[in-house]
């Protein structure tokens, strides 16, 4: 079956700063997990010509990293920083969803990114 990016994924591609690369951090306790996903990730970015920069973050780096980021996703295993990073940053945010991450769907992670692109455009 094929996959479409929703509606807003589509509309983060055309905005007029297309070329600009965007930088992702995915947190979890120790950046490990989520860099073995971040290479997988990578792959489906270059695949689909996204100017997405992705990086694999554990969630204690994250907060002197905070400035550097356009979106953020946090792991199911952090999910509960959420609240905390929201008082600390106004970049964008969502943790990923428990089956998604289980499943390693990086189509679903890279749309979970775009929207988060598109809903601070």
């Amino acid at each position: 079956s094929m996959r479409f990016p929703s509606p807003l994924g589509v509309s983060a591609l055309h905005e007029p700063m297309e070329n600009v690369m965007k930088k992702v951090f995915i947190c979890c306790t120790s950046g490990v997990t989520t860099g073995l996903l971040v290479q997988k990730i990578e792959l489906e970015v270059s695949k689909r010509e996204l100017p997405l920069e992705v990086e694999a973050l554990p969630i204690n780096v994250l907060v002197e990293r905070l400035s550097e980021a356009d979106a953020i996703l946090l792991s199911p295993q952090v999910a509960f920083a959420q609240s905390g990073i929201r008082e600390a940053s106004d970049v964008p945010l969502a943790s990923i969803d428990p089956d998604v991450y289980a499943r390693a769907d990086v189509a679903a992670i890279v749309d979970a990114a775009l929207e988060l692109l598109a809903s601070n455009a």
